[in-house]
């Protein structure tokens, strides 16, 4: 498909557009599950799922009934010594670093707490 102003589908109430930014050319994919049917939804909202060049970008809901994911997430915190090297710091001393960098996540909004972790791996638990 190429795409010249925009693309409009309509599916069983889900209507999917397709246009290109004006601004930086980035194909803009925009889903309105407004008319979905309510049997299709569950406490989560309407069932849908994302792809993205064969990988699921983004599923609604986000859970899979009897599967279990293993997640691997980076967090960062912050460390002040006098030492030259991280590897000199002890470990004593990460670990009271890290414990405030929690305590202060658990005290932010939720949505901002939740852009401090960077997903990193994820493995389907047999």
């Amino acid at each position: 498909m190429n795409i010249t102003e925009s693309e409009s589908v309509e599916l069983d109430g889900v209507l999917v557009e397709i246009t290109k930014s004006e601004l930086d050319g980035t194909v803009v994919v925009q889903i309105d599950t407004g008319k979905i049917a309510e049997d299709s939804w569950d406490k989560h909202g309407p069932k849908i799922r994302v792809y993205l060049n064969d990988g699921t970008l983004y599923e609604n809901p986000p859970y899979h009934k009897g599967r279990k994911f293993n997640h691997l997430l980076d967090v960062a915190f912050t460390v002040v010594t006098d030492k030259e090297s991280a590897y000199d710091i002890p470990v004593s001393v990460l670990i009271e670093s890290l414990k405030a960098r929690v305590a202060a996540l658990e005290a932010m909004p939720e949505t901002e707490a939740g852009e401090a972790f960077g997903p990193n791996d994820c493995y389907e638990i047999e």
